[in-house]
């Protein structure tokens, strides 16, 4: 098949769809790792396997991910610059307040370009 913009063009000169991936799986799709066509309520493997009571969507990405809060991002990245700091003996600038972002802290410590190219 030869793709042409999103259709295939078989070898007897057929033009076929390209089939589209759904954004978002519903959760049996996931967990069987199967394709999903994403139609809601229920999406069209589950209607075929007849598990319409099952065919749930996760709420958002970032649930099913695991994903930190702000708040742990947060500790997490004031842990590593008290790790930072310590490892490399005094700041090379006094510190603020402690409302330092940890970009500027970071671009303290990178060597100064000595030409610009």
């Amino acid at each position: 098949m030869e793709p042409v913009g999103h259709t295939f063009v078989t070898e007897t000169g057929q033009p076929t769809q390209r089939r589209r991936k759904a954004r978002l799986a519903c959760n049996p799709c996931r967990a069987r790792k199967t394709g999903c066509d994403g139609r809601k309520p229920v999406c069209m493997a589950c209607s075929l396997r007849g598990w319409e009571d099952r065919c749930t969507y996760p709420d958002s990405v970032m649930q099913q991910s695991g994903a930190l809060t702000l708040v742990d991002l947060d500790r997490r990245l004031q842990k590593l610059e008290n790790e930072v700091r310590a490892d490399s003996g005094p700041s090379p600038r006094p510190a603020s307040d402690g409302a330092q972002s940890a970009g500027s802290y970071l671009l303290a410590w990178l060597p100064a370009r000595t030409h610009r190219v």
